[in-house]
């Protein structure tokens, strides 16, 4: 009964721990961004955007940390095209 012994507070059996990430695994790049809006009437404008979260791992940024990560973006675009 493992909804029971959750609710007792024990741990399930079947309750598996979540896996740790390896310490070599690459930092998130935060490719894919979401923006968030505090009201309704200011969504698919992203100048007014309160903040943005990364779909990949979820970190949230604020509208200017964004910007800068954008601008580095596109800066490793650039410098990798120049490479090939």
């Amino acid at each position: 009964m493992g909804w029971l012994e959750r609710f007792r507070g024990r741990p399930s059996s079947r309750v598996q721990k979540p896996a740790e990430v390896p310490a070599d695994t690459p930092a998130c790049a935060h490719v894919t961004l979401v923006a968030r809006w505090d009201s309704t009437a200011d969504m698919g404008n992203d100048d007014k955007a309160s903040g943005w979260v990364c779909d990949a791992c979820g970190a949230s940024f604020t509208p200017s940390e964004t910007h800068a990560l954008r601008a580095s973006a596109a800066e490793r675009e650039k410098s990798a095209l120049r490479t090939e």
